[in-house]
């Protein structure tokens, strides 16, 4: 949700959007600091969803960190997308219309399968030193 809605390893909330989703503590409770940082920047928040980015092939199923992380934050999510990219400037690729709105919801899972997804956060390598940004 860093800018407008994108989730990733490392998430950007400002003030605005963080207070959507209530505070840092309620974050806590719902992300387990063995697998989530909560860094201040000054203008809001940045967590780290898991130990290491995690772009892995669609059948290994979705990033159970990153589905949290999307579940936690769907309060701060704007409605709808229109386009990830503004105007082309030399035909660059762009994500519109139902295109991107596909892409703002990837992570989105059923309210059941939340604990699932909890359960799976349990196989995942844990932060450390050496990979806590």
């Amino acid at each position: 949700m860093s800018g407008r809605g994108c989730l990733s390893w490392l998430t950007a909330l400002g003030t605005e959007l963080l207070s959507r989703v209530g505070s840092v503590d309620d974050l806590r409770q719902e992300l387990p600091p063995s697998w989530y940082a909560f860094d201040d920047y000054g203008a809001g928040l940045i967590i780290q969803s898991g130990a290491k980015p995690d772009i892995g092939p669609v059948e290994l199923g979705l990033p159970p960190a990153y589905v949290l992380t999307n579940n936690a934050l769907k309060a701060a999510r704007i409605p709808e997308f229109e386009t990830f990219h503004g105007t082309s400037h030399d035909g660059e690729p762009r994500i519109m219309g139902a295109a991107a709105d596909a892409w703002l919801r990837r992570l989105d899972v059923e309210p059941d399968e939340i604990l699932a997804y909890k359960a799976k956060l349990l196989n995942e390598p844990k932060l450390g030193i050496a990979n806590t940004r």
